[in-house]
């Protein structure tokens, strides 16, 4: 059996979260047939053989008593499932796709076990399987999901586009302030009337 491994790393940051969990504790198929196996439970009174919720609870008995109620809770599944939160993908996962070869044993492989184990090699023919797994490939693929863009890149997005759009740039903003208090405030400070640069009024002697 060749396997390939693919890994699933969703993003887990609120509000740009859409997942929940992690498999192996959490998968959807696992959260709908506990979600099933609960409905089963409280209407019927009994559980399933696949249920190991609660096994101080009786199996219930789909062939004589329980036949009407196990019936109902099947027609209701769709229904039940659909209240469930169980819609959400685990935020980590592991999924493996697997590819099966057969090839038949070979003679001196049916030789060792027919000693080994004392029998005949129409009985280890028969009776006998060998299976075995490994990888493909000595890589995995990994998707990762991540936010679009974070709050220090939304903020330079922002920034440029004012920049582009507007002509204005940090440094201008600072020789603005430069030449205002420079050649504006300074002066009137040190007792000068008169107004420097942009708007200044000369007084003509």
């Amino acid at each position: 059996v060749g396997l390939d491994m693919t890994q699933n790393e969703r993003e887990k940051t609120a509000p740009w979260a859409r997942c929940h969990g992690e498999a192996p504790e959490y998968t959807q198929s696992q959260c709908r047939d506990e979600c099933a196996n609960q409905y089963l439970r409280e209407q019927c009174l009994c559980r399933s053989s696949q249920d190991t919720e609660d096994t101080s609870m009786r199996l219930c008995e789909p062939w004589s008593r329980d036949r009407d109620c196990m019936q109902q809770a099947i027609e209701n599944e769709s229904e039940v499932l659909e209240d469930c939160e169980c819609s959400l993908p685990p935020c980590f996962q592991q999924v493996y796709d697997y590819v099966v070869h057969e090839v038949d044993p070979s003679e001196v492989a049916i030789d060792y076990w027919a000693s080994r184990n004392n029998v005949t090699r129409e009985h280890v023919v028969k009776n006998y399987l060998s299976v075995m797994f490994n990888f493909r490939k000595m890589q995995y693929k990994k998707l990762t999901e991540s936010r679009g863009m974070t709050f220090s890149q939304l903020l330079g997005s922002i920034g440029g586009s004012m920049g582009f759009f507007l002509g204005i740039s940090l440094v201008s903003i600072f020789e603005l302030f430069g030449d205002l208090i420079g050649m504006r405030l300074l002066p009137r400070f040190f007792g000068h009337k008169n107004l420097y640069g942009l708007g200044a009024h000369y007084k003509r002697d």
